[in-house]
């Protein structure tokens, strides 16, 4: 098992509070659609975002908008599906 510092989980937590919370900055209003560009790596649940640009975005708007996708910023490789609330 991964162990995830402290500073990464805060941060990983404090975004993807910020997209399914819904937010004043470049979110697509359907989707949430938001870019983020990381100056360090950055954990998630099952991956390390390296320094760059990725986007985070709701993965069914319309449902319980409980599930982030985390993809590069052309969309062609997808670093996971992340659970925003427990079940």
């Amino acid at each position: 098992m991964k162990v995830i510092n402290r500073k990464s989980m805060f941060a990983l937590l404090a975004v993807l509070f910020w997209v399914s919370a819904g937010s004043h900055g470049s979110a697509s209003p359907f989707n949430k659609l938001t870019h983020f560009k990381f100056s360090q790596a950055v954990m998630i649940p099952g991956a390390t975002l390296e320094a760059g640009d990725y986007l985070f975005e709701l993965v069914n708007p319309n449902d319980q908008r409980n599930v982030v996708k985390v993809t590069n910023r052309q969309h062609t490789k997808v670093f996971g599906l992340v659970m925003t609330r427990s079940t």
